[in-house]
Protein backbone atom coordinates (compact mmCIF):
# COMPACT_ATOMS: atom_id res chain seq x y z
CA UNK A 1 0.00 0.00 0.00
CA UNK A 2 2.73 2.78 0.76
CA UNK A 3 4.25 1.80 -2.23
CA UNK A 4 1.61 2.24 -4.32
CA UNK A 5 0.80 5.57 -2.75
CA UNK A 6 4.15 6.35 -3.61
CA UNK A 7 4.29 4.86 -7.36
CA UNK A 8 0.68 6.89 -8.44
CA UNK A 9 0.77 10.42 -6.57
CA UNK A 10 4.92 10.55 -8.23
CA UNK A 11 3.36 9.42 -11.74
CA UNK A 12 0.54 11.53 -11.56
CA UNK A 13 2.31 14.87 -10.39
CA UNK A 14 4.95 14.10 -13.18
CA UNK A 15 2.95 13.81 -15.83
CA UNK A 16 0.45 16.69 -14.96
CA UNK A 17 3.98 19.09 -14.88
CA UNK A 18 5.50 17.43 -18.13
CA UNK A 19 2.01 17.62 -20.24
CA UNK A 20 0.96 21.17 -21.33
CA UNK A 21 -2.43 22.61 -20.53
CA UNK A 22 -3.75 21.58 -24.10
CA UNK A 23 -3.04 18.42 -24.18
CA UNK A 24 -4.05 16.84 -20.44
CA UNK A 25 -7.00 15.12 -21.13
CA UNK A 26 -5.28 12.98 -23.75
CA UNK A 27 -2.78 12.66 -21.63
CA UNK A 28 -4.37 11.30 -18.34
CA UNK A 29 -6.37 9.29 -20.70
CA UNK A 30 -3.63 7.40 -22.17
CA UNK A 31 -2.20 6.95 -18.56
CA UNK A 32 -5.07 5.72 -17.35
CA UNK A 33 -5.45 2.93 -20.38
CA UNK A 34 -2.72 1.55 -19.30
CA UNK A 35 -4.36 0.53 -15.44
CA UNK A 36 -7.01 -0.89 -17.86
CA UNK A 37 -5.42 -2.97 -19.95
CA UNK A 38 -2.96 -4.05 -16.76
CA UNK A 39 -6.19 -4.70 -15.30
CA UNK A 40 -7.42 -6.69 -17.91
CA UNK A 41 -4.09 -8.84 -19.01
CA UNK A 42 -2.61 -9.19 -15.49
CA UNK A 43 -5.66 -11.72 -14.46
CA UNK A 44 -4.77 -13.85 -17.13
CA UNK A 45 -1.01 -13.70 -17.37
CA UNK A 46 -1.36 -14.63 -13.70
CA UNK A 47 -3.54 -17.44 -14.55
CA UNK A 48 -1.27 -19.09 -17.13
CA UNK A 49 1.59 -18.64 -14.57
CA UNK A 50 -0.29 -19.84 -11.49
CA UNK A 51 0.04 -23.36 -13.43
CA UNK A 52 4.10 -23.46 -13.23
CA UNK A 53 3.77 -22.93 -9.56
CA UNK A 54 1.78 -20.47 -7.11
CA UNK A 55 4.94 -18.38 -7.10
CA UNK A 56 5.43 -17.59 -10.37
CA UNK A 57 2.76 -15.01 -10.83
CA UNK A 58 4.37 -12.83 -7.80
CA UNK A 59 7.74 -13.39 -9.17
CA UNK A 60 6.65 -11.73 -12.92
CA UNK A 61 4.49 -9.05 -11.22
CA UNK A 62 8.04 -8.22 -8.82
CA UNK A 63 9.58 -8.32 -11.93
CA UNK A 64 7.47 -5.68 -13.76
CA UNK A 65 7.95 -3.41 -10.82
CA UNK A 66 11.80 -3.67 -11.03
CA UNK A 67 11.51 -2.70 -14.76
CA UNK A 68 9.41 -0.10 -13.99
CA UNK A 69 11.83 1.03 -11.54
CA UNK A 70 14.65 0.92 -13.80
CA UNK A 71 13.14 3.16 -16.18
CA UNK A 72 12.12 5.75 -13.82
CA UNK A 73 15.52 6.05 -12.28
CA UNK A 74 16.94 6.22 -15.57
CA UNK A 75 14.76 8.43 -17.55
CA UNK A 76 13.62 11.09 -15.31
CA UNK A 77 16.03 13.76 -13.97
CA UNK A 78 16.24 13.76 -10.28
CA UNK A 79 13.16 16.65 -9.83
CA UNK A 80 11.35 15.64 -12.92
CA UNK A 81 8.66 18.52 -12.54
CA UNK A 82 11.08 21.40 -11.86
CA UNK A 83 13.07 20.47 -15.35
CA UNK A 84 9.40 20.22 -16.82
CA UNK A 85 8.48 23.44 -15.30
CA UNK A 86 12.22 25.16 -16.79
CA UNK A 87 13.81 25.12 -13.28
CA UNK A 88 12.50 28.04 -11.95
CA UNK A 89 9.09 28.43 -10.95
CA UNK A 90 7.21 27.64 -7.91
CA UNK A 91 4.20 25.41 -6.32
CA UNK A 92 1.19 26.88 -5.85
CA UNK A 93 -0.29 26.87 -2.31
CA UNK A 94 -2.61 23.81 -1.15
CA UNK A 95 -4.64 26.45 0.62
CA UNK A 96 -4.73 28.59 -2.91
CA UNK A 97 -5.74 25.34 -4.75
CA UNK A 98 -8.21 23.95 -2.45
CA UNK A 99 -10.48 27.27 -2.86
CA UNK A 100 -10.17 26.65 -6.46
CA UNK A 101 -13.46 25.41 -8.41
CA UNK A 102 -11.96 23.36 -10.49
CA UNK A 103 -10.15 21.37 -7.34
CA UNK A 104 -13.17 21.11 -5.56
CA UNK A 105 -15.37 19.97 -8.43
CA UNK A 106 -12.35 17.13 -9.31
CA UNK A 107 -12.21 15.73 -5.30
CA UNK A 108 -15.90 14.83 -5.61
CA UNK A 109 -15.55 13.55 -8.74
CA UNK A 110 -12.75 11.15 -7.68
CA UNK A 111 -14.86 10.45 -4.28
CA UNK A 112 -18.33 9.79 -6.11
CA UNK A 113 -16.08 7.33 -8.95
CA UNK A 114 -14.46 5.39 -6.29
CA UNK A 115 -17.41 4.80 -4.68
CA UNK A 116 -19.34 3.56 -7.39
CA UNK A 117 -16.47 1.69 -8.96
CA UNK A 118 -15.78 -0.35 -5.96
CA UNK A 119 -18.70 -0.14 -3.44
CA UNK A 120 -21.54 -0.27 -6.57
CA UNK A 121 -19.98 -1.86 -9.33
CA UNK A 122 -17.87 -4.66 -7.78
CA UNK A 123 -19.95 -5.07 -5.03
CA UNK A 124 -23.31 -5.12 -6.12
CA UNK A 125 -23.67 -5.95 -9.72
CA UNK A 126 -22.23 -9.62 -9.07
CA UNK A 127 -25.13 -9.66 -6.45
CA UNK A 128 -27.63 -8.79 -9.70
CA UNK A 129 -26.25 -11.33 -12.17
CA UNK A 130 -26.15 -14.21 -9.46
CA UNK A 131 -29.03 -13.65 -6.98
CA UNK A 132 -30.88 -11.21 -9.51
CA UNK A 133 -31.05 -13.22 -12.63
CA UNK A 134 -30.09 -16.74 -11.14
CA UNK A 135 -26.77 -16.90 -13.09
CA UNK A 136 -23.12 -18.22 -12.94
CA UNK A 137 -20.58 -16.06 -11.11
CA UNK A 138 -18.89 -16.55 -14.95
CA UNK A 139 -21.11 -14.03 -16.21
CA UNK A 140 -20.22 -11.08 -13.53
CA UNK A 141 -16.24 -11.94 -15.16
CA UNK A 142 -17.88 -11.34 -18.79
CA UNK A 143 -19.69 -8.20 -17.78
CA UNK A 144 -16.78 -6.74 -16.75
CA UNK A 145 -14.60 -8.07 -18.82
CA UNK A 146 -16.40 -6.26 -21.87
CA UNK A 147 -16.77 -2.85 -19.84
CA UNK A 148 -13.33 -2.73 -19.48
CA UNK A 149 -13.04 -2.73 -22.81
CA UNK A 150 -15.41 -0.46 -23.63
CA UNK A 151 -14.10 2.12 -21.32
CA UNK A 152 -10.55 1.40 -23.03
CA UNK A 153 -11.95 2.22 -26.46
CA UNK A 154 -13.82 5.30 -25.45
CA UNK A 155 -11.00 6.61 -22.96
CA UNK A 156 -8.47 8.60 -25.73
CA UNK A 157 -11.50 9.91 -27.71
CA UNK A 158 -12.80 10.79 -24.63
CA UNK A 159 -9.33 12.48 -23.28
CA UNK A 160 -9.62 14.01 -26.94
CA UNK A 161 -13.63 15.70 -25.83
CA UNK A 162 -11.92 16.89 -22.66
CA UNK A 163 -8.94 18.64 -24.43
CA UNK A 164 -11.23 20.43 -26.92
CA UNK A 165 -14.57 20.72 -25.48
CA UNK A 166 -13.62 21.02 -21.61
CA UNK A 167 -13.32 19.61 -18.05
CA UNK A 168 -16.62 21.13 -17.20
CA UNK A 169 -18.45 19.55 -20.16
CA UNK A 170 -17.03 16.32 -19.73
CA UNK A 171 -17.08 16.00 -16.09
CA UNK A 172 -21.07 16.72 -16.09
CA UNK A 173 -22.02 14.68 -19.15
CA UNK A 174 -19.75 11.89 -17.44
CA UNK A 175 -21.65 11.72 -14.01
CA UNK A 176 -25.03 11.94 -15.30
CA UNK A 177 -24.48 9.21 -18.04
CA UNK A 178 -22.70 6.54 -15.00
CA UNK A 179 -25.91 7.78 -12.82
CA UNK A 180 -28.80 6.74 -15.94
CA UNK A 181 -26.96 3.68 -16.90
CA UNK A 182 -26.21 2.35 -13.16
CA UNK A 183 -29.50 2.71 -12.02
CA UNK A 184 -31.05 0.91 -14.58
CA UNK A 185 -28.75 -1.96 -13.49
CA UNK A 186 -31.45 -3.72 -11.29
CA UNK A 187 -34.48 -2.65 -13.06
CA UNK A 188 -32.86 -4.69 -16.14
CA UNK A 189 -34.20 -7.72 -15.90
CA UNK A 190 -31.93 -9.49 -18.25
CA UNK A 191 -27.79 -10.05 -18.90
CA UNK A 192 -27.97 -8.23 -22.56
CA UNK A 193 -29.53 -5.42 -20.91
CA UNK A 194 -27.18 -5.18 -17.46
CA UNK A 195 -24.43 -5.82 -20.48
CA UNK A 196 -25.54 -2.81 -22.69
CA UNK A 197 -25.82 -0.70 -19.02
CA UNK A 198 -22.14 -1.24 -18.09
CA UNK A 199 -20.76 -0.49 -21.65
CA UNK A 200 -22.37 2.98 -21.09
CA UNK A 201 -21.40 3.61 -17.71
CA UNK A 202 -18.03 2.49 -19.45
CA UNK A 203 -18.06 5.68 -21.17
CA UNK A 204 -18.96 7.68 -18.53
CA UNK A 205 -16.56 6.60 -16.38
CA UNK A 206 -13.69 6.99 -19.04
CA UNK A 207 -14.62 10.48 -18.70
CA UNK A 208 -14.98 10.62 -14.84
CA UNK A 209 -11.55 9.37 -14.28
CA UNK A 210 -9.57 11.92 -17.45
CA UNK A 211 -11.42 15.30 -16.97
CA UNK A 212 -11.13 15.69 -12.69
CA UNK A 213 -6.94 14.70 -13.44
CA UNK A 214 -6.98 17.23 -15.84
CA UNK A 215 -8.88 19.46 -13.79
CA UNK A 216 -6.42 18.82 -11.09
CA UNK A 217 -3.08 19.79 -13.18
CA UNK A 218 -5.13 23.07 -14.32
CA UNK A 219 -5.69 24.37 -10.76
CA UNK A 220 -1.98 23.75 -10.06
CA UNK A 221 -0.61 24.83 -13.14
CA UNK A 222 1.02 21.52 -13.11
CA UNK A 223 4.00 22.27 -10.95
CA UNK A 224 4.72 20.75 -7.50
CA UNK A 225 1.53 19.73 -7.18
CA UNK A 226 2.24 16.76 -5.16
CA UNK A 227 -0.05 17.25 -2.19
CA UNK A 228 -2.94 18.29 -4.22
CA UNK A 229 -2.48 14.75 -6.52
CA UNK A 230 -2.13 13.02 -2.72
CA UNK A 231 -5.37 14.65 -1.78
CA UNK A 232 -7.12 13.97 -4.76
CA UNK A 233 -6.06 10.25 -4.98
CA UNK A 234 -6.72 10.02 -1.03
CA UNK A 235 -10.68 10.99 -2.31
CA UNK A 236 -10.74 8.47 -4.58
CA UNK A 237 -9.49 5.94 -1.80
CA UNK A 238 -11.55 6.85 1.07
CA UNK A 239 -14.98 6.13 -1.63
CA UNK A 240 -13.35 2.66 -2.48
CA UNK A 241 -12.92 2.09 1.21
CA UNK A 242 -16.32 3.36 2.55
CA UNK A 243 -18.46 2.69 -0.99
CA UNK A 244 -18.68 -1.35 -0.39
CA UNK A 245 -19.26 -1.36 3.48
CA UNK A 246 -21.52 1.56 3.03
CA UNK A 247 -23.54 0.00 -0.19
CA UNK A 248 -23.48 -3.71 0.89
CA UNK A 249 -25.57 -2.14 4.70
CA UNK A 250 -28.29 -0.43 2.68
CA UNK A 251 -29.00 -3.23 0.71
CA UNK A 252 -29.05 -5.72 3.44
CA UNK A 253 -31.32 -3.05 5.76
CA UNK A 254 -33.30 -1.84 2.75
CA UNK A 255 -32.59 -3.68 -1.02
CA UNK A 256 -30.50 -3.39 -3.74
CA UNK A 257 -32.08 -0.68 -5.61
CA UNK A 258 -31.34 2.26 -2.65
CA UNK A 259 -27.98 1.06 -2.72
CA UNK A 260 -27.73 1.85 -6.10
CA UNK A 261 -29.50 5.43 -5.59
CA UNK A 262 -26.92 6.02 -3.02
CA UNK A 263 -23.84 6.01 -5.61
CA UNK A 264 -26.43 7.53 -7.94
CA UNK A 265 -26.76 10.35 -5.62
CA UNK A 266 -23.18 10.88 -5.00
CA UNK A 267 -23.07 11.07 -9.16
CA UNK A 268 -25.39 13.80 -9.00
CA UNK A 269 -24.11 15.75 -6.89
CA UNK A 270 -20.78 15.65 -8.49
CA UNK A 271 -22.76 17.07 -11.58
CA UNK A 272 -23.97 19.77 -9.67
CA UNK A 273 -20.52 20.59 -8.27
CA UNK A 274 -19.33 20.27 -11.73
CA UNK A 275 -21.46 22.73 -12.97
CA UNK A 276 -19.72 25.28 -10.91
CA UNK A 277 -16.39 25.08 -12.19
CA UNK A 278 -14.42 27.62 -13.45
CA UNK A 279 -12.98 27.79 -17.62
CA UNK A 280 -10.08 25.82 -18.06
CA UNK A 281 -8.15 28.47 -18.71
CA UNK A 282 -8.69 30.20 -15.64
CA UNK A 283 -5.69 31.73 -14.17
CA UNK A 284 -3.58 28.87 -12.41
CA UNK A 285 -2.00 31.39 -9.84
CA UNK A 286 1.38 31.13 -10.17
CA UNK A 287 3.48 33.40 -8.98
CA UNK A 288 4.86 36.28 -11.88
CA UNK A 289 8.33 34.72 -13.02
CA UNK A 290 11.58 36.87 -11.85
CA UNK A 291 14.00 38.59 -14.13
CA UNK A 292 16.01 35.65 -16.15
CA UNK A 293 13.60 33.22 -15.26
CA UNK A 294 12.13 33.43 -18.50
CA UNK A 295 13.81 30.64 -21.27
CA UNK A 296 14.39 31.46 -25.00
CA UNK A 297 10.96 31.80 -26.89
CA UNK A 298 8.89 32.28 -23.55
Amino acid sequence: GVGSALFTVAAMTVLLAVVPERMRGRATGFYQSGFLIGSMAGPAVGGLLARISLQAPFEFYALTLLVAAVLGLSLLPRDAVRAAAGGGADGVPMRRVLRDSRYRAALVANFAQGWNSTGVRNALIPLVITAGLGLSATWTGTVFAVAAVVQTAAIIPVGRFVDTVGRRPAMLAGALVMAVSLMSVPLSGSIGRVVAAMCVYAVGAAAMSTAPAASVGDATGGVEGGSAVAVFSMCNDAGAIIGPLAAGAVSDALGRAPAFALGVALLLASALVSTRMGPMREPAHRPVPRHGDYRHGD
